[in-house]
């Protein structure tokens, strides 16, 4: 019997393997063969590249097709009746995601289903696994809202992720010996991952002996409340309690060593998060949007926040960070309007609002919503969002030793009227002032030596009215030393009538 860590290698080796097969070239697509309905054929008649009827309401897929390859008919929202050939054996990524598909039966010959095959099919409301299936990707059948019941034929041996997220399975019947149903739960036949709950609890008791809840396991479980998870889990995958949304409590297990990327994303009701000591990593997303969270203690035994772990948690007032973290992402704390922050990592400190470098060199983010802002002297990178929508941030201005503005770090400042830089500003990142509205004064105290894309865009000109004239600059006006206008007029040659010499 394969091992968990064993068995998720597995079947992301194997979803990679028939991505690959069900992926289309441009060549293959300049030299495909078409027939009169918008099928578009690889020049042996075994893959069908892609379909361009979108109108099309039935199709009949010729004989000899094997591999129906990505994406070929999503989005073909009026295609409601399709027939399949004995000879198809592979139906790839997306591949009828957003369709309008009523029933469907697919020939036994078919041995994989790739991820998001029928995602999004909200009409659907059967389909007979084949026979012959042994691979089922991740959200095959997510967001299929009509979709009940399901049997999982024999020879199926690998499924990855959560096939059936978001959809309202009251019934599945399991003929593999590879898995097991227990409770409205399919787990590996040794019950140690779990890959889907469909149950309608408010609380969940998960089996003694479990060692992973696989990736979106519990995704969309609207009515869960609570749940007990047994001490014997050690991994918790990437989106497990997404869109939990009345998820209260959690108790994570003592043997737990990293909270994974997007784990708790969107549990908009958790109001009580306990972590074990002896967590090393909390990924990115891994909180964000949990609105009811209100404090947070990260254990000493964390060295690493991923980006934007904590993002959006509006009602967020404390956070204890541990004395072990050591690396941090983008803004982890972006969007929190923090009443108390504690720090007992030596490489950071908390100040003036601001989380930094310990040497102040570098600042993270603000974590506080205020109107003016001052960054302290001795920063010399603004790291990317670190301001990204404060929404009450009027005023800022930078010292002269801010060298580096990153990506997005004043992003959605919508109320951010004047900006004020010192004499080093070297370089302004990617979409750095993207959607400051109101921003009508930059005061750059010399010339950037580069300006990313979209740093600029959407600084918006207020009619009379106070109607939004979308997507004009002209409010904008940006000074600068005498001897500079030429060189930042080639940076953001959209902006030279709106350049100005410093006095």
């Amino acid at each position: 019997m394969l091992k968990v860590s064993e068995y998720c290698s597995d079947a992301r080796q194997k979803a990679e393997y028939f991505k690959k097969m069900a992926l289309v070239t441009p060549k293959e697509l300049k030299e495909c063969i078409r027939d009169n309905k918008g099928g578009c054929f690889s020049r042996d008649g075994k893959r069908l590249l892609a379909f361009e009827n979108k109108k099309c309401t039935q199709y009949d897929i010729p004989d000899g097709v094997e591999v129906i390859c990505n994406r070929v008919f999503s989005d073909c929202e009026s295609l409601v009746f399709i027939t399949m050939p004995e000879s198809l054996k592979i139906i790839g990524n997306s591949a009828f995601e957003n369709c309008g598909l009523v029933s469907l039966t697919l020939p036994d010959s078919v041995i994989a289903l790739c991820n998001s095959a029928f995602c999004n099919c909200d009409h659907l409301q059967s389909c007979s696994l084949p026979s012959q299936l042994t691979f089922l990707g991740a959200a095959v059948f997510a967001g299929c809202h009509q979709f009940h019941q399901l049997v999982l034929p024999a020879h199926l041996h690998t499924i990855l992720g959560n096939p059936f997220a978001d959809s309202p399975i009251c019934h599945i019947a399991c003929l593999s010996k590879s898995f097991c149903v227990v409770d409205d739960m399919l787990l590996t036949a040794d019950r140690r991952h779990l890959v889907s709950y469909w149950g309608h609890h408010e609380h969940a008791v998960l089996p003694e002996g479990l060692h992973c809840i696989g990736d979106s396991a519990f995704a969309f479980a609207n009515e869960l409340q609570s749940l007990a998870i047994p001490a014997s889990v050690e991994v918790i995958e990437p989106n497990a309690f997404s869109y939990c949304v009345h998820l209260t409590h959690v108790k994570l297990p003592p043997k737990l060593i990293e909270i994974s990327d997007l784990v708790f994303f969107n549990c908009y009701g958790l109001v009580d998060i306990h972590l074990p000591e002896g967590i090393e990593r909390i990924g990115a997303h891994s909180f964000e949007s949990c609105h009811s969270l209100q404090q947070i203690v990260i254990p000493n035994s964390v060295k690493e926040i991923g980006d934007q772990a904590l993002y959006n948690c509006m009602g967020m007032r404390s956070v204890v960070i541990g004395s072990s973290l050591k690396n941090i992402g983008s803004h982890p704390f972006c969007g929190l309007n923090l009443e108390h922050l504690e720090c007992l990592s030596p490489h950071f400190k908390y100040s003036h609002h601001a989380f930094l470098s310990k040497d102040g060199s570098i600042l993270y983010g603000l974590c506080a919503d205020i109107r003016q802002y001052k960054v302290p002297s001795g920063v010399e990178k603004i790291c990317s969002m670190a301001f990204c929508n404060r929404r009450t941030l009027s005023s800022l201005v930078l010292p002269d030793s801010v060298e580096k503005i990153g990506k997005s770090a004043f992003a959605n400042c919508v109320n951010l009227v004047t900006f004020k830089s010192g004499k080093n500003l070297h370089e302004i990142g990617d979409q750095a002032f993207f959607d400051c509205w109101s921003l009508n004064l930059m005061d750059l105290g010399t010339c950037p030596n580069s300006i990313g894309k979209d740093a600029l865009r959407n600084i918006y000109l207020l009619d009379t009215n106070g109607h939004t004239v979308y997507a004009t600059n002209n409010k904008l006006r940006i000074f600068v030393p005498r001897g500079f206008e030429s060189q930042l007029s080639e940076l953001i040659p959209e902006y030279s009538g709106q350049i100005f010499v410093k006095n």
